[in-house]
């Protein structure tokens, strides 16, 4: 599907905000593109500090969760943390961890076996937990949906504090009216909640652990040294959570990111520091991309491939050498990874051209073979090629079962087709964007077919909307401007980076670079100056569409510094072009 680009038209007094915030008015119609219009968003966006966050008072029954976690290590009961095995899971029970060990509980942490236990808590998990004696249970990033399950924890007699950030499971009927159908759990911590009264709720479960820790560590009468020496690696651990889960970079979670990301970069974790270490990044600046492309797909490698203990183990391990070691493992696991992706996805494209299901709504394969707990990752890179909605399916441990993954575009909402679909389900779960689920191998037809017949979809949400920030001269741009472009990040979900466009431009070929001759450095002109472009597409695909054309194009491109031998200059990357 081709591209269609479309320019922000949304309007406010881009002079008045430059001038009462000392930025470029460019920067000020980025802020507004961004729907940060009142001011004291646009003072959070820009000078926010941890200060600035909301409150973990105000998450519903967060500080009952904290208050009940006193009393089980008052009263000497054994605390069973269970996770989940993705980074945000690995990342939330870590921070669980740390806060209980800290004011001196008896805990543990179980995290589920992808393929043997699937996702979330289950009966075996908690009859484990009775059997070494845990008289608490408390999920993190899992349980909203875990009715069955905690249903037979509190039937042996066991208390249940469950802390999520998923949707709320809900019916509803043939009027419209939806039942919402909690857990019964003793306490259920989740601002997906109805009755939950946060500004902002699109938070990881990390982010919940950390807020309900917060609580615990102040109610424990610790000083705000020791709390302090305690949030630092609980921060990073939300920080990188927070990327990992693909959460909007935008209110509380851009001032963890951005506060997390300083404190990584200077990291005291010695697991971490080791896991930077392999990924070759010990004298680089680690950033969001870096959390989202590098460390946190090594962190889910674990979990995907072998145990996501292994992770939890890593950022747990305070023995440089051992931790070294740890984290070499898991960077060849996350290699082993990627290859193993990239099959997967030539696979699945192969399916679905050789079976003629392009031309459905919803794109639903089944890949015999397929190691399970990268079909997710494969959906992501098949919807990104067709722009359509994408459920990837492979067999399962249980016979006769399959497991899918599904990855959606925006205007599709993903867990509400599933909903409708669930009398054909085993298990399901997730929101708009992503969803996990199994089903009968013999009622995939009818999933597929049912699925496609709900989705609602027209050829116009198959096209890929590219979002211009700003119609921008080339020749505007210079270094002091693009550091003040850098200042709006973290960039990523509700909060990309900055997009550019200028039409009718002289692009003049420089030479081609990297691997294969596929990176192309060309001189980009607009008659009033000229500066340095990147083309890391085709470049020499892209070098004949410009000799066909007269050579002058329309581009898209994002702005940066580049530094070399000591010298920075103003450089941009083309996105696309027509």
């Amino acid at each position: 599907m081709g591209k269609k680009w479309t320019l922000h038209m949304k309007k406010a007094d881009f002079q008045g905000i430059a001038r009462k915030y000392g930025i470029d008015q460019v920067s000020a119609r980025i802020l507004r593109n961004r729907d940060i219009t009142e001011d004291e968003d646009i003072r959070k966006f820009l000078r926010g500090t941890m200060a600035d966050i909301e409150s973990p008072y105000v998450l519903k029954y967060a500080e009952s969760a904290a208050q009940s976690l006193m009393d089980a290590v008052g009263d000497g009961i054994s605390i069973r943390i269970i996770g989940d095995y993705d980074a945000d899971g690995v990342c939330a029970s870590f921070i669980y961890l740390t806060a209980l060990t800290a004011v001196g509980a008896e805990c543990s942490v179980s995290i589920p076996h992808r393929m043997k236990d699937g996702y979330g808590i289950n009966e075996a998990l908690i009859d484990e937990a009775l059997e070494d004696g845990c008289g608490l249970i408390l999920t993190c990033d899992n349980g909203i949906a875990a009715y069955d399950q905690v249903r037979h924890a509190k039937d042996l007699g066991m208390y249940v504090i469950i802390t999520d950030h998923h949707e709320v499971p809900f019916s509803e009927d043939e009027e419209g009216n939806i039942t919402y159908r909690l857990p019964p759990a003793d306490i259920v911590v989740d601002p997906k909640r109805e009755d939950d009264e946060s500004a902002f709720k699109e938070i990881c479960g990390a982010v919940v652990a950390l807020k309900v820790s917060d609580i615990l560590l102040t109610e424990c009468g610790l000083s705000d040294e020791e709390k302090k020496e305690l949030m630092e690696p609980m921060l990073e651990a939300a920080a990188i959570a927070t990327v990992c889960d693909v959460m909007p970079l935008i209110s509380d979670n851009r001032i963890i990111v951005k506060e997390g990301l300083k404190l990584i970069n200077n990291t005291k974790n010695t697991g971490l520091k080791a896991l930077i270490n392999a990924c070759s990044l010990t004298d680089k600046t680690v950033n969001a991309h870096t959390l989202g492309f590098v460390i946190g797909p090594c962190i889910n490698a674990s979990g995907r491939l072998e145990t996501a203990s292994e992770a939890l183990d890593l950022l747990t391990c305070d023995d440089g050498e051992e931790a070294g070691e740890m984290a070499i493992h898991l960077k060849e696991l996350n290699d082993e990874r990627k290859a193993l992706t990239e099959r997967g996805v030539e696979d699945s494209i192969s399916i679905i051209e050789e079976q003629g299901l392009s031309d459905d709504s919803v794109l639903c394969v089944y890949v015999q073979g397929l190691h399970e707990s990268i079909a997710g990752i494969i959906a992501g890179k098949v919807r990104e090629r067709y722009c359509k909605p994408v459920f990837v399916f492979t067999d399962s441990e249980d016979e006769g079962i399959i497991k899918g993954s599904g990855r959606s575009i925006e205007a599709y909402n993903m867990y509400e087709g599933l909903t409708a679909a669930g009398h054909l389900l085993t298990k399901f779960g997730g929101h708009k964007m992503a969803a996990g689920l199994s089903m009968k191998k013999e009622n995939f037809p009818e999933f597929r077919k049912l699925i496609n017949e709900g989705a609602g979809l027209s050829e116009e949400d198959f096209v890929e909307k590219v979002y211009i920030d700003v119609p921008l001269p080339v020749s505007y741009v210079n270094i002091s401007l693009i550091r003040e472009f850098e200042s709006l990040a973290p960039f990523g979900v509700a909060n990309p980076q900055p997009l550019f466009a200028q039409k009718d431009v002289e692009v003049k070929f420089v030479k081609f670079m990297g691997k294969d001759g596929k990176m192309g450095l060309y001189t980009v002109s607009d008659g009033k100056g000229s500066i340095s472009m990147k083309c890391f597409m085709d470049a020499h695909e892209f070098n004949a569409f410009l000799a066909e054309r007269g050579n002058r194009c329309s581009i898209l491109y994002t702005a940066q510094v580049n530094e070399w031998n000591g010298r920075e200059s103003a450089e941009i990357t083309l996105r696309d072009y027509q």
